[in-house]
């Protein structure tokens, strides 16, 4: 308990871009630490180990500091959640407290990542993975537009109402991981109505071990001209920041269709209400689209 107050005390007394060595930790070095608005407490792991993880309102990642003089790859687990420091503090505790002859420092140290996945799953929520999939179908139908001379911007995870846009033509990414169904989910009622011609890639994945990750997918881009920054920006906004477990997952691509939004396709448009109106009161409508029977273009990629 003293040393959940030696934290506590930290929080309320530092100023940011200050540290302040924990005394109750013996000779197993940590510290309480500000950075801008964030607050919480770094110890000291190896220089190969590379982390950014996210829970809540909570960052667990690996930063370079330097205390006491020294530059240091740290381990930060911060919150800028000012009003709940002190029960942040207890969580602070549980990971810099080295335990017996520092056998609980040596566990993290030695595997930090399964640390975060116990406390994450001690904290009673769900561990719901933001399915990297997703994320990785728009990437690769982001390199065979590229690689097929089309000038487009990746806008989807930066809150964009499709996922790609060009000149003339909009593009949204629909991806899935289930062998057989061909159903995708349509966000709002004129999500398919942009004033432009609309096409939807439809990608079907299996993770596997020899499969392309989001990572490889940022290096494909690169190569084929695409600018790092914004991939990264988009990442971000996505939640997959650099050195993220779910950047590392691997899938397989099985199929890539490609489907022309015409007035074949099954979509909900203005003009389909013309005669009597949206119901009043209804704001929204996301709805199913069932893609079985509808005329679409096998695509080939090589994700190698």
């Amino acid at each position: 308990m003293r040393l959940v107050q030696e934290i506590r005390s930290g929080f309320a007394s530092l100023r940011s871009g200050r540290a302040l060595p924990l005394t109750e930790v013996g000779n197993y070095p940590a510290y309480v630490l500000r950075i801008g608005t964030s607050y919480g407490v770094v110890i000291e792991v190896s220089p190969d180990v590379k982390i950014n993880e996210r829970f809540s309102n909570v960052r667990y990642a690996t930063e370079e500091y330097e205390i006491d003089g020294r530059r240091i790859n740290f381990l930060y687990l911060s919150s800028d959640m000012e009003h709940l420091r002190n029960e942040f503090a207890n969580i602070c505790g549980a990971l810099v407290d080295p335990g017996e002859k520092g056998i609980e420092r040596e566990k993290i140290v030695k595997a930090p990542l399964k640390w975060w996945e116990q406390m994450k799953e001690l904290l009673g929520n769900r561990n719901v993975d933001s399915s990297p999939y997703n994320v990785l179908g728009e990437m690769v139908a982001y390199y065979y537009l590229i690689t097929n001379g089309k000038e487009v911007n990746w806008i989807g995870q930066i809150n964009g109402s499709v996922d790609f846009e060009s000149n003339d033509m909009d593009y949204e990414v629909k991806s899935t991981t289930m062998r057989y169904d061909s159903m995708i989910q349509i966000s709002s009622q004129f999500q398919l109505q942009a004033g432009k011609d609309i096409k939807i890639f439809f990608l079907r994945f299996e993770e596997s071990a020899h499969g392309t990750s989001i990572d490889d997918l940022v290096e494909m881009l690169v190569k084929a001209g695409a600018d790092r920054n914004k991939i990264e920006e988009s990442l971000i906004c996505g939640g997959y920041e650099k050195y993220s477990t779910g950047r590392n997952r691997k899938y397989k691509l099985l199929e890539m269709r490609l489907y022309d939004v015409n007035e074949r396709f099954p979509t909900i448009i203005r003009e389909r209400f013309a005669d009597y109106g949206i119901p009043q009161n209804v704001v929204k409508i996301n709805y199913t689209i069932d893609l079985d029977g509808l005329e679409y273009k096998d695509l080939t990629v090589s994700l190698i």
